[in-house]
């Protein structure tokens, strides 16, 4: 993010999207664009940006321009309402394409550069370079000791430096994307009152990860670990240790499976716990992602989330959806795009009958006939769900995206005899 015209440390704001009931806080820093902004709402919200329009005090905000100059912020705070037109509102989107493939990589591969830049053997770099990180953390502590929101992104961090972890409860929102942090030690259990974590994009692995000391964190309700090297299985503490996690993100890892409602290991952290059998199974949670990794199947208890909308487990290996995972009430959206070894038999007649709630089932890039799946019971009433949706759409009169009459499957895949 770019320093303030004087060489000073860039201050540090905060941006209060409302979207619909729900409200998402984005930090800015420095001259940070409209378009930066509608990138970080779409990662918080699903939102695609061609389908935002952002208003501030009744204006719509020009993407090119910077938020400075058409936000007004006061006591370092302002408000952006977002409205999303039709195909962006917040399901899971589309699996990227072999343009958007290519630019994510020359991305990181520009930020990996930026980090060598920044370091040297031995030391724990960050911000400009010739610029300490003694002198950089020390600019910052202000700020977050006034804000609450410990600002990390992108500065070649190899470590969660201290003077963050001093922060301790007054620790609301802690962001450090985009680093080469590799581990997160006990001392993450200080901030007590934390309720969003982002810790993508950085190079933490299941063995890294204090997961004892994250699931003292009861007030988390946004956790971000997409982006690392985690491999194998998600231990289960951050199923029943979260009683507040709304939105978990683990895009982009090699993760093999997610934990389930089953009798927990001796290696768990939450069976010494003598409530461990009154832990509900992500009690709070609303949407959760693991896109491209190895995962095999999906949890049955998932079906017992209640409050769960949202699933994006495109480009895994998951053969069949459990018919269980109709349970959940709230399921609108399941992407399963990329799971080449699921096939029509393996969606099942009472999952599509009985996911009240369900109206956009996605699985392209996946070996389903659509025939065999027209011909099966359950699809004309979940179809009769999604053209619901879709008359919505047209009765909204707004910008109808590629998603709103989706079937769900490639036209061109056929039955084979």
């Amino acid at each position: 993010m770019p320093s303030a015209p004087d060489g000073a440390p860039s201050p540090q704001r905060v941006v209060e999207v409302k979207h619909g009931k729900r409200k998402v806080d984005i930090v800015v820093e420095g001259a940070a664009t409209v378009a930066w902004l509608m990138e970080e709402i779409f990662t918080e919200t699903g939102v695609l940006r061609k389908h935002q329009k952002l208003l501030c005090k009744g204006k719509q905000l020009v993407a090119t321009e910077t938020v400075d100059a058409q936000c007004m912020f006061k006591n370092g705070k302002t408000t952006v309402m977002l409205l999303a037109s039709a195909g962006g509102g917040g399901a899971p989107p589309p699996p990227p394409t072999s343009g958007q493939q290519a630019l994510a990589a020359s991305r990181k591969a520009k930020f990996d550069a930026m980090v060598a830049q920044r370091m040297t053997p031995g030391e724990n770099a960050c911000g400009p370079p010739g610029e300490s990180l003694e002198a950089t953390v020390a600019s910052r502590v202000v700020a977050w000791r006034s804000t609450g929101i410990v600002g990390m992104r992108e500065l070649g961090l190899r470590t969660i430096p201290s003077e963050a972890f001093a922060i301790g409860p007054k620790a609301r929102v802690a962001d450090a994307t985009a680093n080469a942090i590799a581990a997160v030690p006990r001392r993450v259990a200080e901030w007590s009152n934390c309720a969003k974590l982002h810790l993508g994009k950085n190079k933490l692995t299941l063995e890294s990860v204090d997961w004892e000391a994250l699931a003292t964190l009861t007030s988390l309700t946004h956790l971000r670990l997409d982006e690392n090297d985690l491999v194998g299985t998600l231990p289960r503490s951050v199923a029943f240790a979260m009683p507040r996690l709304e939105v978990l993100a683990l895009d982009g890892n090699r993760i093999a499976s997610l934990p389930d409602d089953e009798e927990p290991t001796a290696t768990d952290s939450v069976a010494d716990d003598d409530d461990a059998a009154e832990k509900r199974y992500f009690p709070a949670l609303e949407r959760v992602s693991f896109a491209r990794n190895l995962v095999t199947r999906l949890p049955d208890a998932f079906g017992t989330c209640v409050r769960l909308e949202t699933i994006d487990a495109s480009h895994n290996l998951i053969a069949e959806i459990p018919a269980s995972l109709a349970s959940a009430p709230r399921l609108r959206a399941l992407n399963l795009d990329g799971n080449k070894t699921l096939k029509a038999r393996g969606v099942p007649v009472t999952f599509l009958k009985n996911a009240v709630a369900l109206d956009r089932l996605t699985f392209h890039g996946c070996d389903v006939e659509m025939e065999t799946l027209r011909e099966s019971d359950g699809w004309q009433t979940y179809d009769d769900r999604r053209k619901k949706r879709a008359g919505k759409v047209l009765e909204s009169r707004v910008l109808l995206g590629d998603a709103a009459f989706d079937e769900g499957a490639d036209v061109e895949r056929r039955k084979r005899h």
